[in-house]
């Protein structure tokens, strides 16, 4: 997702979704999104969200501003930031059987944050507001040790995979219910990960947008002279995960 750039003054724009990284330490991933709010973090393991005012302290107009922990402002060191726009002030979304407690939404640049509370009910449905089918879901239980899971399209949604995991993507319905989600909504099974009772989840939903963003898959040729995988632009930002058997998330 042709986000993570430079910012230059005609570029600037106050960023819904921020991924930062500690590239010269094991720290964690860090998760921010306007929706569950400023301080608010997620780290890419199993850990419930935590409140700390030296993170990610304000999503402003131009960027955001941080704090002095570790993860994200260690003095000398080297990080990345992800910064994604999606719709600004979140509102409720009520088209699903679960309405969200809060939804910002982009059908321009392809993304949805939702937060919702689960009902532990097969079948369960949130609303994304996207217009069209998203082709990447990621959700994570805030309130509990779990980790953030992860549907798409290329593998189908019977199958997920965890973003903390080398496994190979799993074939079962506990998640995504076997359903792929449609123009309105994202479907829900029962398990703590996506949808425990009165448990809080975030859910992150992309969408390709033509000359901007793209959801695709390759078969790889083991060359050194790899595959040319077509995009329609120069990305950014790249992010790789084999689904056909065990491999390591790869970011560029």
């Amino acid at each position: 997702y042709k986000c993570g750039v430079q910012l230059s003054a005609r570029n600037q724009f106050q960023p819904d979704l921020v991924l930062i990284k500690n590239r010269d330490a094991a720290d964690q991933w860090c998760w921010f999104d306007s929706v569950r709010g400023a301080t608010k973090i997620l780290d890419g393991h199993n850990a419930a969200e935590a409140t700390d005012a030296d993170t990610l302290t304000a999503f402003t107009s131009t960027g955001f501003t941080l704090g002095a922990d570790d993860k994200v402002n260690t003095a000398g060191e080297r990080y990345v930031g992800y910064c994604f726009k999606a719709g600004g002030s979140a509102s409720s979304n009520e088209v699903g059987s679960i309405n969200t407690i809060g939804t910002s939404v982009s059908t321009d640049y392809g993304i949805s944050i939702g937060k919702f509370t689960g009902n532990g009910s097969a079948g369960a449905t949130v609303g994304h507001g996207l217009g069209k089918a998203p082709e990447v879901v990621m959700t994570k239980n805030i309130e509990s040790a779990e980790t953030f899971y992860m549907g798409c399209e290329a593998k189908g949604f019977t199958h997920g995979t965890y973003m903390s995991s080398t496994a190979a993507p799993y074939d079962i319905n506990i998640y995504f219910n076997d359903t792929a989600p449609s123009s309105t909504l994202v479907t829900f099974n029962t398990h703590a990960m996506s949808n425990d009772t009165n448990d809080d989840q975030i859910m992150y939903c992309f969408t390709s947008i033509p000359g901007f963003s793209d959801h695709s898959k390759y078969i790889g040729n083991g060359l050194a002279s790899g595959p040319v995988i077509y995009t329609g632009f120069k990305p950014a930002m790249v992010l790789i995960r084999k689904i056909s058997g065990s491999g390591s998330w790869l970011i560029y």
